[in-house]
């Protein structure tokens, strides 16, 4: 496991970004759910560059999804359930992207 770069952008309505930031995180030293925190930490920032205090929609791309990829979906317990089998075929990423 090494080495990520995480993007996040802030989008307006007609989908024009707003704002951008990008971190990188070593898996190699940290749990799944530390990914989490961090994106969830790197979102409050893009919303406090902005004045948002809430975001009324988020989306996470993931790269290996298994029979989920190749288009939008709300994330439900089905989904999510999909996703992390999909990470047993991805273990250097999968798990740090269902964690998110």
């Amino acid at each position: 496991v090494g080495s990520s770069s995480v993007k996040l952008a802030a989008f307006d309505a007609n989908g024009v970004a707003l704002q951008r930031r990008q971190f990188e995180f070593d898996a190699a030293r940290a749990a799944p759910a530390d990914l989490g925190l961090r994106v969830a930490e790197g979102a409050a920032q893009l919303g406090a560059g902005l004045g948002v205090e809430r975001w009324d929609v988020v989306a996470h791309r993931i790269v290996s999804g298994g029979t989920c990829r190749g288009r939008a979906l709300e994330c439900d317990a089905k989904v999510l359930d999909a996703l992390r089998a999909a990470a047993q075929q991805s273990p250097l990423h999968g798990p740090w992207a269902s964690a998110a």
